[in-house]
This record gives C-alpha cells, structure tokens and sequence, in this order.
C-alpha cells in the first residue's frame, strides 16, 4: 500500500542482526529438513496475532500441501534456552501441553485427542518416531506439522519470536522461512538468523 500511494517505494528493507543461536537437525526420514528464526522487538496486538494465524494456515493449505510438504510453527520466545533441536522421538517419550490445552500429553495422545493430532496424524502416524522441536533443557517447544506447546503460546505481550519450518524439500523450507519472518519483521522487528 505504501508504494501505491507513493508514500515508500522499492522492496521493503528489514533489519537483519547476529545469529540468535544455533539449531540441531536430526528429525525423522520422512520430513528430514528444519530452518528456524528469531524476530526479536515485534509489537503485536491481537488483530496482528490473528493475520500471522491466518497467513500460517494459508500458507499450510495452499504452498505447504495441507502440511504435507511445509508446516510452520511460531512460538513467544520467552523460557527458551539455545540450542534447540529438532529430533526423531519415540510418541510416547514425553509429555507437554499441547495448543489450547492445559493438560500435558504424550504425542500419541494428541494424535488421538487433539483436534490438530487428530486432523493431521496421517503426516506422522504409523511412522515409529515423530518430530519434536526441543530446547537445550529438554522442554518440548513444538510438535510439527502437528501442533505447538502452550507454553510457548504467541501473545499480545511477546516481543521475541522463535519461527520454525520444517519440510519435505528443503527451498519449500527456506522460502517459506524467509516469507513468514518477513511478516514478522514488517510489525517492527529484527530477523536474526539461527545457524543450522
């Protein structure tokens, strides 16, 4: 809009800072490839958390295949300590509270309980490990392409956000990476990148 209207012409230009921290990717077979970002100094508001929700599930029912393909996760950064991993896990390793819950589960148990689970089990099911997205101290951050923990829950009061994509193909990956905390960085945040 500001191009039309004269007002900014040219690409936007976002600011880009140091690494945050690093990243270790070691998920399942079946969806082997993870890029994460950091934005740190957004404002939101609830109308802004609503547009990002609804870009996400855009982007995951059109680009990302209905999930198949790409998922993308976001997360208040708030309690999580680097370096994060991105593993293969046994369904029945560890418990969280999953999105819009306030019991903790196992991932088989949000397959079978959760209206994320039991939507998108296909994507994972049957396989014998599912992915997780965990912190240096072990806590569970999310569980793509299913859900995310409620701990780690987007608010009005988060100012740092951690974004992850995870895909079957790594560009998907990358540029949907690219897209997202592009959005983020458009409500007045810095992108500093995670080193893979």
């Amino acid at each position: 809009l500001k191009g039309l209207l004269g007002v900014e012409r040219g690409l936007p230009r976002f600011k880009v800072g140091e690494p945050a921290g690093e990243a270790r990717v070691e998920g399942p077979g079946y969806r082997p490839y993870a890029f994460f970002a950091v934005v740190e100094g957004v404002r939101l508001d609830d109308e802004a958390i609503r547009q990002l929700v609804q870009l996400q599930e855009k982007v995951h029912a059109t680009f990302g295949r209905d999930r198949r393909k790409v998922s993308i996760g976001f997360y208040d950064l708030e309690g999580v300590e680097f370096p994060i991993s991105y593993v293969a896990a046994d369904p029945r390793s560890v418990k969280f509270k999953p999105l819009g819950f306030t019991i903790e589960m196992t991932p088989e148990e949000i397959l079978r309980n959760h209206p994320k689970g039991v939507a998108y089990r296909h994507l994972v099911e049957g396989r014998g490990v599912v992915p997780l997205i965990v912190d240096a101290q072990g806590r569970v951050v999310g569980f793509p392409p299913i859900t995310n923990s409620e701990e780690y829950r987007v608010t009005e009061d988060t100012t740092r956000v951690l974004i992850d994509v995870t895909s079957t193909e790594p560009e998907a990956g990358r540029r949907m990476l690219y897209l997202v905390a592009s959005a983020f960085a458009a409500r007045g945040g810095t992108v500093r990148p995670v080193r893979l």
